[in-house]
C-alpha cells in the first residue's frame, strides 16, 4: 500500500504547501500539494471542482461522485497531465478502504493529518469518510473555515474537492 506518512524530521519538505496549474476543461485549476508518501505527494485541487450529492450511501466505493470522478474528471486530468509533460504512470494508485483509485476525496483521518497544508474552499465539501455508522447516510463534510461537521449524502449543495496522488518525479515536474 503507498500510504502517505507524516514526517516529523525538522526539515521542511521542499513541495508540500506548494501549488501548480493544470489547463482543465479549458480552465486553468490549481492544486496544493498537502502530504507526502515515500513514492510521490498528494495534490488536492484548490477549489471545489463541482456541488454534487455524495450518493444513496455513505460508502465510498458505491458513491455518485467517485463514479463521477472517473466519468467526467479522470481522462482531462491525465490529458492536463501530458500536457505538462507528466507521463501517465506517475499518477500513482491510492488506497481508499479496499480499493485503489486515481482520484479520490480525503478521509477525515487524511484531512485531520494534513490540515495545516490545506487551504479553506470557498463552499463546504465531501470527504469520503462516514458519519456514524454506514446505516445512517451521512458523511464527514469540511466547512468554509475548515471545521468538520456531518451532512445527509443526499444533499446536492456540498462540492466535491478531489485528490490525487502523484510521483515525486511528477511534482519535481509540475512544480518547476
Amino acid at each position: 500500500m503507498n500510504s502517505p506518512t507524516n514526517d516529523d524530521s525538522s526539515f521542511e519538505d521542499p513541495y508540500l504547501k506548494k501549488s501548480f496549474v493544470l489547463m482543465i476543461e479549458e480552465k486553468y485549476r490549481q492544486w496544493d500539494v498537502v502530504a507526502k508518501s515515500g513514492y510521490g505527494y498528494i495534490a488536492l485541487s484548490h477549489d471545489a471542482l463541482f456541488r454534487m450529492a455524495f450518493g444513496s450511501t455513505n460508502r465510498w466505493k458505491d458513491a455518485y461522485c467517485r463514479s463521477y470522478l472517473y466519468d467526467v474528471w479522470l481522462t482531462p486530468i491525465k490529458t492536463a497531465l501530458s500536457l505538462k509533460n507528466v507521463p501517465e504512470e506517475e499518477l500513482l494508485d491510492y488506497q481508499t478502504e479496499r480499493s485503489l483509485d486515481k482520484l479520490f476525496l480525503l478521509s477525515k483521518s487524511e484531512f485531520c493529518d494534513w490540515r495545516a497544508n490545506i487551504p479553506n474552499k470557498t463552499l463546504p465539501y465531501w470527504l469520503r469518510s462516514p458519519y456514524g455508522n454506514l446505516h445512517i447516510p451521512y458523511n464527514w463534510v469540511v466547512d468554509v473555515s475548515g471545521h468538520l461537521m456531518g451532512d445527509v449524502v443526499h444533499n446536492p449543495s456540498n462540492g466535491i474537492v478531489p485528490a490525487i496522488y502523484l510521483s515525486k518525479k511528477a511534482i519535481k515536474i509540475l512544480l518547476f
